[in-house]
């Protein structure tokens, strides 16, 4: 295959993590680092490391907020593992001290560091010149064995590294279809950004092992960090200034100051004196933008400008210079005459809603597959277009909260845009309000969801009096997703994308082998036969659709068996959760007693006339599968990624899913 040539400027903390994350999540690039200077000499490698972040005025919040908690993450998996010493990342505990209260004590990086908290007055009496202080513990990562561990992943992940002065873009043009620009301060004279200036840094390295806890004097210009072999002690801030000398007169000064602070430095040996640029700008620029070279463009990506906040958003800046990368790519690719690719095909088994949203996420983020939407059964004959798609998920055991809550949050804020658009109607997407009751107060009363859905509230004596043979409930507006209207719009969308779809029965997943690169099984149900997971199981669930245009707000009992749905053309009531029960009859004894509890709730359906009675197989398993594994055929692998279990959450997890896909 030829791959997308990618030139990534710059060999510091921002250029290798931006290297690495572009060769792993893209693996069709072809990534190559150009610097003049690689570790030990950059100045990245002379930074103290501390995880702790400062506010840029003209960057939302949120994602200044992303940046870091990435970042954080990322630094926290190393610590948890084998490779934290080679790495040269650890914790690190200390105080945070001020000369003033602050206007804002709890910044927003307090949510992801450990333990923060004010610091007691007795605390505060070993710092006099002092009025307040935080305590909390972050992450140190010493660039002097992080940049050559980041090396050493980004060659594994295939990335090829020169040693080249890059003076000018131009000259990388005809050699390169992306150019990913991570000079730093040279970014003044390589990118003519007059917005960014050094900023001088002077530090010590002293041998102080008795040294544990960091203390850092919130004008930036005094800190004590212990590390592993050493004690960094600092420093300066000198705006404007390109001198790369050590300045004696500023070493006697950094001692000084940080001995009113650490009393015991005076016994300390100074091992080293540096002098490094930080890349000062008002705000750090990640952004991309197009460079023009005759009959062709060449995208270019910036990622520059963090001060002295580099390795503390390091990690998050770089993914979101892939995603720059890969959006920009997809919305305007490579002109025809330098880039010819063979494309990476794909094909997606199963066409419900878990499989479609899947097919069209991998269209649309990886524009250089060819994805094939193979499946027997398409909608209206979906057991996903049956469903009532209220949105509304359980929680699973064994799957960790977060990345379910980001499911969730993913799906609910992708149908939250369909909404606000024109295309709401034909997607058979809208808001739905309603109650959620329950016999007893649940264990968790104010599930993770609450945060994502609207007005969530628990419901007042007076409400609950509409329901006797219950104690607690939940009123919250949610969203509807209605899947006979939503998966023809899917499939529009999907073939918009130059997406394929073909009407064939996938009976085993070897018949495939031949033919693709990639297998997504979306299968659902029949992955127990397909995929021979035995850990899945149909839950088998009949509903009746009423005509009751009066209903306008859901109810849902919280076992989950009895519900009232109103769509936009009928209104959905069910239900049952029938497991290994693989019949796909309607049981009329079945919709007598849904109706008999459906009235319980609701007493005016008495008069609703049935329009339908339907049966699906939802594909039960303790939890949803999204992995991935390789097939083995002869002398070829081939990646199968896994999607399906989702039971009956799969409209309320659909694109979060599916886009966790993606990236697996």
């Amino acid at each position: 295959m030829n791959t997308v040539k990618v030139a990534v400027v710059g060999a510091g903390v921002i250029g290798l993590s931006t290297a690495v994350c572009l060769a792993e999540a893209l693996p069709y690039c072809s990534v190559n680092i150009l610097a003049e200077k690689f570790s030990p000499d950059t100045t990245s490698d002379g930074a103290a490391g501390i995880l702790l972040p400062r506010v840029f005025p003209d960057i939302p919040l949120e994602r200044q907020r992303s940046w870091f908690k990435e970042t954080f993450d990322h630094m926290l998996s190393i610590v948890e593992s084998p490779e934290a010493p080679e790495a040269g990342v650890l914790l690190s505990s200390g105080y945070q001290i001020f000369q003033e209260m602050l206007a804002d004590p709890t910044p927003y990086w307090t949510d992801h560091v450990f333990g923060f908290r004010t610091m007691t007055a007795q605390e505060m009496k070993r710092f006099p010149n002092h009025n307040f202080g935080q305590a909390f513990t972050t992450i140190k990562c010493e660039c002097l064995r992080y940049l050559p561990w980041l090396e050493k992943r980004f060659r594994k992940a295939g990335g090829q590294m020169n040693c080249e002065k890059v003076t000018d873009l131009q000259q990388l043009i005809p050699h390169y279809d992306v150019i990913v620009n991570c000079s730093g301060v040279s970014s003044r004279h390589l990118v003519g950004d007059e917005t960014v200036y050094p900023v001088r840094g002077q530090i010590l390295k002293v041998h102080a092992t008795w040294l544990k806890n960091f203390i850092w004097d919130a004008d930036g210009k005094n800190y004590i960090y212990p590390g592993i072999d050493y004690v960094t002690i600092g420093g300066t801030q000198q705006k404007d200034d390109w001198r790369l000398e050590v300045d004696k007169g500023d070493s006697e000064g950094i001692m000084e100051r940080c001995i009113q602070l650490e009393p015991s430095l005076q016994k300390a040996q100074v091992l080293e004196e540096w002098v490094g640029l930080r890349p000062g700008r008002k705000n750090p620029r990640v952004e991309s933008e197009w460079l023009q070279a005759q009959d062709y463009q060449v995208l270019l990506v910036h990622n520059y400008g963090h001060g002295g906040c580099g390795i503390s958003l390091s990690w998050g800046c770089a993914l979101d210079a892939v995603g720059l990368l890969r959006k920009s790519l997809y919305e305007k690719p490579p002109c025809a005459k330098r880039f010819r690719m063979n494309t990476v095909k794909v094909a997606v088994v199963g066409a419900g809603v878990i499989g479609l949203s899947t097919a069209v996420c991998l269209a649309e983020a990886l524009p250089y597959c060819s994805v094939h939407l193979l499946s027997e059964k398409f909608s209206p004959d979906t057991t996903s277009d049956g469903a009532a798609g209220i949105l509304l998920p359980t929680v699973f055991p064994d799957i960790p909260l977060e990345r379910q809550r980001r499911w969730f949050k993913e799906t609910f804020d992708h149908l939250q845009s369909l909404i606000e658009s024109p295309e709401a109607p034909e997607a058979g997407v809208f808001l739905s309000s309603g109650y959620h009751i329950f016999k007893e107060v649940p264990a968790d009363p104010k599930p993770y969801w609450s945060d994502y859905v609207f007005g969530f509230r628990f419901m007042t004596d007076r409400e609950m009096k509409r329901f006797p043979n219950h104690k607690f409930g939940q009123a919250f507006t949610s969203i509807k997703c209605e899947c006979p209207k939503y998966l023809p719009w899917l499939e529009k969308r999907f073939r918009g994308t130059g997406g394929q779809i073909k009407c064939e029965k996938v009976t085993d997943l070897q018949q495939l082998i031949p033919h693709y690169d990639v297998i997504v099984n979306c299968s659902g149900v029949l992955s127990h036969h397909l995929v021979k997971d035995e850990g899945v199981y149909p839950v088998r669930g009949q509903i009746l659709k009423l005509h009751a245009t009066w209903l306008k707000n859901f109810i849902r009992d919280g076992d989950g068996m009895t519900y009232i749905y109103p769509g936009i053309d009928y209104v959905t009531i069910g239900g049952t959760r029938q497991k290994d029960n693989w019949r796909l009859e309607v049981d009329k004894g079945d919709s007598e007693v849904i109706m008999e509890r459906c009235i319980q709730l609701e007493p005016s359906l008495q008069k609703a006339q049935v329009l339908e009675e339907w049966v699906g197989l939802r594909p039960g398993r303790k939890n949803p599968r999204i992995e991935r594994e390789w097939l083995q055929a002869q002398d070829r692998q081939v990646l199968l990624v896994h999607n399906y279990g989702h039971g009956g959450c799969g409209i309320s997890l659909s694109w979060g899913s599916a886009l966790d896909a993606v990236e697996l």
